[in-house]
């Protein structure tokens, strides 16, 4: 199954989340969420159905409205619904729509959303005890995870690892109650030295170098500030490794022109805010400041070398012009979700 997110926007304390899920028979859902920031309540939520055929027309599965009323497919309404998260966390999928197995798939994926935003060294350095399933969201679990690893899963990160450093052997000792302790052995004869002795580059390197054996229990990673602590020689090469020895689709954020100059435009997002402080996305194919030198610059040269203001006119006159053409849209057909069945049939 491959996802998409077509549009992430936060507008008047309202967030706006457009998802694409295309599953392997071609057949599409196209989830929208409106998650209201101050109240922390769901506002709205749709989920829509389009099959493979390319002139299907889009079946909506059910429809949650601000009045707290849910319309599923059939034609049920549930009234006095209050969700903090979407719908479907506190009512079964057979129950909102009749194509519940693939709705089921949607939300198997979103369990399995990953979420390292807060990777710290000081964390990674804490020992840990029991079996988790993942490195924590600090890494703070990353002692205990590796302990649980057998030789030859442990063996691949270590040999993912000595590519960019000279790692010799992770071990791992299960002392009294559990705790485990870290350590690390170089390729100098020097000894192993305890995790408290390493360095913040190499813990992060490590942590990164563990994503891929998660397998299947995590769907999508989050990584915040993906350049700290890394050597930038290293960087686009240990994330393309990291990457393509994954399973899992990641999401990234940067402040580092090297490190996105490394990545095809079409994946690059850019953030800025708008005149009145809101938080807003545009694709970085939207922006007339890279269409203009690709053909001989990297998007991270680019971006690097133009102007901070210049950078957030673009990106405003965008994001205007996006929210123009949609809502165009919408006033064609007013009565209907016309909008929907064009929005899911753009490449």
């Amino acid at each position: 199954m491959d996802v998409r997110s077509r549009t992430v926007e936060k507008e008047h304390n309202t967030l706006r989340y457009h998802l694409l899920f295309q599953f392997n028979d071609n057949s599409r859902i196209l989830w929208q969420i409106w998650w209201g920031v101050s109240s922390r309540r769901l506002l709205m939520e749709k989920m829509w159905l389009l099959d493979a055929a390319a002139d299907g027309d889009p079946e909506k599965l059910y429809d949650f409205h601000r009045n707290r009323s849910l319309r599923t497919g059939s034609g049920q309404e549930i009234k006095g619904l209050i969700a903090i998260g979407s719908v479907l966390s506190v009512i079964e999928p057979s129950e909102a729509t009749q194509h519940h197995e693939k709705v089921r798939e949607v939300l198997d994926w979103c369990r399995r959303i990953t979420s390292l935003e807060l990777l710290s060294p000081v964390a990674m350095r804490s020992k840990d005890r029991g079996t988790p399933g993942g490195i924590g969201t600090r890494g703070q679990r990353l002692s205990g995870f590796l302990a649980a690893l057998d030789a030859k899963t442990r063996g691949r990160i270590v040999e993912r690892l000595a590519d960019f450093y000279p790692l010799q052997t992770l071990s791992t000792t299960r002392k009294r109650a559990g705790w485990v302790d870290l350590r690390i052995a170089e390729q100098y004869n020097i000894g192993a030295v305890d995790a408290q002795h390493v360095s913040d580059g190499f813990l992060r390197l490590l942590a990164l170098c563990a994503i891929p054996e998660f397998g299947t229990q995590s769907s999508l990673v989050l990584l915040d500030e993906i350049e700290d602590g890394i050597e930038p020689h290293i960087l686009p090469r240990i994330i393309e490794r990291v990457v393509n020895d994954s399973s899992a689709q990641f999401v990234m954020t940067s402040h580092s022109p090297l490190l996105v100059n490394f990545f095809p435009v079409e994946d690059i997002t850019l953030v800025f805010r708008s005149e009145e402080g809101r938080s807003k996305f545009v694709p970085a194919t939207a922006l007339k400041t890279m269409s203009g030198g690709l053909e001989y610059f990297g998007p991270g040269e680019i971006w690097a070398n133009s102007g901070l203001d210049t950078l957030n006119q673009d990106a405003l006159t965008a994001s205007l012009a996006r929210e123009e053409s949609r809502a165009a849209s919408e006033k064609a057909d007013p009565g209907s979700d016309l909008w929907v069945s064009q929005f899911m049939r753009r490449p």
